[in-house]
């Protein structure tokens, strides 16, 4: 059963991105960010 449904999902999706090929829809839209408040000079990531 699972396999099945992997199966039929795989189908729609590449379906899916083959038809958004055709139509020249290949773009990559970003997503907005809001400002982040960082002081200057500090590190963007802090490790744990």
């Amino acid at each position: 059963m699972a396999l099945w449904l992997y199966a039929y999902y795989v189908f729609l999706v590449a379906t899916r991105a083959a038809v958004r090929l055709l139509l020249g829809r290949n773009g990559w839209a970003k997503t907005r960010r809001n400002t982040e408040r960082i002081a200057a000079g500090a590190p963007t990531a802090l490790e744990a």
